[in-house]
């Protein structure tokens, strides 16, 4: 009988399906399991027969007769596994979702095509009995034409505040949505155009997990079917099963009703409580039953049989997009548009653009997520000025939770620059008009207040230095100008350059993109649109959806508040990785004004707890350089000495001390 080698990664709740689904069948030689507790790994493998047990991933993606892996990490940490799977040539089997960004969701897809392996997503649903008739009679053309759709899907509050260690990373709408919205899109054949949501987050943050209570999404599709999306995480625990699902299509000619969580085919009721157990999904013998485990042997026909997969990596990638648009519609408070997405080639998705970013049409520009109009705020100039300005303060508030939600991409940015840097490098930064400002402000608060060298940060404005202070018509329009500035620098495949724009789509910050990337350099993009032109020609996209401004296409209000944010959040985390600060102390600090002097003073009071007359004298001998006093002071050594051993450690004054805390 024709087999192959099988191995899981992330032997979680989850994982165990998987971990069963392998030892059922007769197709499968179940290797390997990998989990980073080593007694789990182990029970997972000696129940269910695998050969071996492991705590490093690359130990299995290492062994040359391993044919394929699932893996079943939460879902924030996809995108290292995954890749790294699909460079080491192994198939692919991804628990939904394929991840929680769309830049690691097309990383993915694009490691899988590059290397020639199957990536499936594990939208078991498709094989959910009931999901699977209710398609079946929408094709058959039962219902007529679909209008409406009702979704729900719900969890105990256990779930998030017990049974998912990591549900702070993760919410119902990834966790649930991600399946519903999956199994109607799939069950449609339609895709969505437009979302429009909103979130609360008191009942399980007062618990101690900073998540979303619930999300409710409208969503529209594109034939023009309506559906809209409960997804929570706070059942009580109380509740007779651990999920609530419920899901309703209304068509012109008929209905389709599913009741995944109550249909009472088993009641069970004790002396506490009463329940009904889910029939459909657990497995309940030594063969492969219910639909979850039947999900994962479809990937085994896959890879043994070369059948197609359930769903494909562009199936993860849409689920991902629509959920990031649910996000950033809660964040904005307005609705957000999808444009239509054609799957890309490999070679297209290196390209990205096409080497002309085509003028925009005034239709096209008020589409634009921060030139949107809002009649809520027409009448601002009737309003007494103190309700002005709290109306515009409340706008702004929003600001820093759209930041906070792209972290992760301005982590990955910082540590990027921070390795450039490290190795000689610069970072530079590119935009127009108050972009461009933006990028020069933080270069020039660089050497003051980290010590860079000269020429380490750079700020580029299209129009060059006098478009500062004054505009320069038409510069940013000036595809040409970015690459010019970008030679002038002397650009390097060493260096970085983020290019910074609201819209996301200005010509001189693309261009300068693109250019970057094709010498090498690695490249950002920060913008204020989803799924923006900048983004897609940056290897980083951080795009921070804050919605309209206050005052039409003003970008200089949210959208300039939420990439100085950025930018502060960009330059200080790769300062710190560079070991610019001790601790939260700014120890690399110019002290050239008397206000400086006497910062640095107290910042070497603040490290040591020396007396200011032992401060002054360390100072005075380290030349007022900071981390030299805080070395003399600390390791009880002279200024030569401690001036050595920063440069033996890079700078580092932590690492000079001995003082090695992980990062």
């Amino acid at each position: 009988m024709k087999t192959q080698r099988f191995a899981l990664i992330g032997a979680g709740l989850f994982g165990e399906r998987h971990a069963q689904a392998y030892s059922r069948s007769p197709y499968v030689d179940f290797a390997a399991v990998c989990d980073m507790r080593a007694e789990r790994a182990e029970e997972i493998a000696t129940t269910y027969g695998a050969g071996r047990a492991t705590t490093d991933f690359r130990d299995v993606l290492a062994d040359p007769t391993i044919d394929a892996v699932s893996i079943a990490t939460p879902d924030h940490l996809h995108r290292e596994l995954a890749v790294a799977a699909a460079e080491a040539g192994k198939h692919i089997l991804v628990e939904k979702p394929l991840a929680t960004t769309v830049e690691d969701a097309v990383a993915i897809d694009d490691a899988a095509r590059a290397n020639g392996v199957k990536l499936m997503v594990d939208f078991h649903n498709r094989v959910n009995p009931m999901m699977a008739s209710a398609k079946q009679a929408i094709d058959r053309g039962d219902i007529g034409s679909p209008a409406y759709v009702y979704s729900r899907l719900s969890n105990t509050m256990a779930v998030a505040t017990g049974m998912l260690s990591w549900a702070s990373h993760s919410s119902a709408l990834w966790f649930l949505a991600s399946h519903t919205i999956d199994a109607v899109r799939w069950m449609l054949d339609d895709e969505v155009v437009r979302v429009y949501a909103v979130s609360r987050d008191k009942i399980l943050r007062e618990r101690g997990v900073p998540t979303a209570d619930f999300h409710v999404a409208t969503v529209e599709f594109a034939s023009g079917t309506v559906a809209v999306f409960e997804s929570a995480w706070i059942l009580p625990d109380t509740h007779s099963t651990v999920k609530d699902l419920k899901l309703e299509i209304l068509g012109d000619k008929g209905a389709v009703n599913i009741d995944g969580s109550h249909n009472r085919t088993l009641e069970i009721y004790t002396s506490e409580r009463s329940s009904f157990p889910d029939l459909y999904a657990p497995p309940t013998g030594e063969h492969l039953t219910g639909f979850v485990l039947d999900a994962i042997a479809y990937f085994v026909d896959a890879v043994v049989f070369d059948k197609p997969v359930l769903a494909t990596g562009e199936d993860g990638i849409e689920i991902t997009r629509i959920l990031c648009a649910i996000e950033d519609s809660v964040r904005a408070g307005m609705p957000v548009d999808l444009k239509p997405r054609t799957p890309p080639s490999l070679t297209q998705r290196t390209e990205m653009l096409p080497s002309h970013v085509s003028p925009l049409t005034a239709e096209e520009l008020s589409s634009l997520a921060t030139e949107q109009h809002r009649p809520d705020r027409a009448d601002i100039d009737l309003l007494p000025t103190s309700e002005l300005v709290r109306l515009m303060t409340r706008d702004d508030a929003r600001v820093p939770e759209a930041v906070h939600a792209a972290a992760d991409a301005i982590a990955r940015a910082a540590d990027v620059t921070a390795e450039r840097l490290a190795a000689g490098g610069r970072l530079v930064y590119m935009g127009a008009g108050t972009a461009g400002r933006i990028g020069v402000l933080d270069a020039s608060e660089c050497v003051p207040t980290f010590n860079t060298r000269p020429g380490q940060v750079v700020g580029l404005i299209a129009g060059g230095p006098s478009a500062v202070t004054l505009p320069v018509e038409g510069a940013e329009d000036d595809e040409a100008m970015a690459v010019e500035h970008l030679e002038a620098i002397g650009l390097t495949a060493r260096d970085v350059v983020c290019g910074i724009a609201a819209s996301g789509r200005t010509p001189y910050a693309v261009a300068g993109v693109r250019h970057a990337r094709a010498l090498g350099a690695a490249t950002i993009g920060i913008s204020c649109s989803p799924d923006s032109a900048l983004g897609r020609a940056a290897d980083i996209a951080v795009e921070v959806v804050v919605g309209p401004e206050f005052i039409t296409g003003s970008t200089r209000l949210k959208a300039g508040t939420a990439q100085k944010l950025v930018v502060n959040a960009l330059s200080t985390a790769t300062m710190v990785r560079l070991g610019k600060t001790y601790g939260n102390l700014m120890v690399d600090l110019q002290a050239t004004n008397e206000k400086l002097r006497k910062r640095s003073h107290h910042i070497v009071a603040l490290a040591t707890g020396a007396e200011s007359e032992q401060i002054d004298a360390a100072l005075e001998a380290a030349g007022d350089e900071v981390k030299t006093a805080v070395h003399i002071l600390l390791a009880g050594t002279t200024a030569e000495k401690a001036r050595a051993a920063l440069r033996t450690h890079g700078g580092s004054l932590r690492d000079a001390l001995g003082e090695h805390a992980g990062r």
